[in-house]
């Protein structure tokens, strides 16, 4: 009888003990599942995200290719003997943005020596180092040759480093 109820003893833990474990599996299995469905869930979400932000760096590129490509045109048109006569904001800023691509380091160095310049200021500074004479910036900016020397004046003294703090 005492040997019966050892074996009983014995079975039962055994029994337990295998119990346990598939308990112990089971969880850790239910567990693990939960985390592949919430990582698929996030995994769809981030690839939105990503083909989201992916579309929008598509656009901001279209958009900058579309800017430079005007602001060539532009410049290429200046430089053939034409005209800012009826230009608009947005065509000197898409020539000084083109200016950008062929001499980034000029374009650099004009913006953080002056203080405040409008496109179109920044686009007259430009057009020395593009080669162009002063009859030749008085005849693509559509100007007289007091109003290019009075330019030079007022651009001259509204640097970072005039005693007066720029014009």
């Amino acid at each position: 009888m005492a040997a019966l109820a050892l074996l009983l003893v014995v079975h039962r833990r055994k029994i337990n003990r295998s119990k346990k474990r598939l308990g112990e599996i089971e969880r850790l299995t239910d567990r693990y599942r939960k985390e592949i469905d919430e990582l698929s869930l996030s995994k769809d979400e981030n690839e939105r995200k990503i083909g989201s932000l992916s579309r929008k760096l598509d656009t901001l590129r279209e958009q900058r290719a579309a800017i430079i490509g005007l602001g060539q045109r532009r410049y290429e048109e200046i430089i053939g003997g034409g005209n800012t006569a009826e230009w608009k904001k947005a065509d000197f800023e898409a020539a000084v943005e083109y200016g950008r691509t062929l001499m980034p380091d000029d374009i650099a160095a004009i913006e953080k020596s002056h203080r405040r310049l409008t496109p179109y200021n920044t686009f007259f500074l430009m057009l020395p180092l593009a080669g162009l004479t002063d009859s030749d910036i008085q005849r693509a900016m559509n100007m007289t040759a007091g109003a290019v020397r009075t330019m030079k004046y007022r651009l001259r003294r509204s640097p970072l480093n005039s005693p007066r703090g720029g014009a």
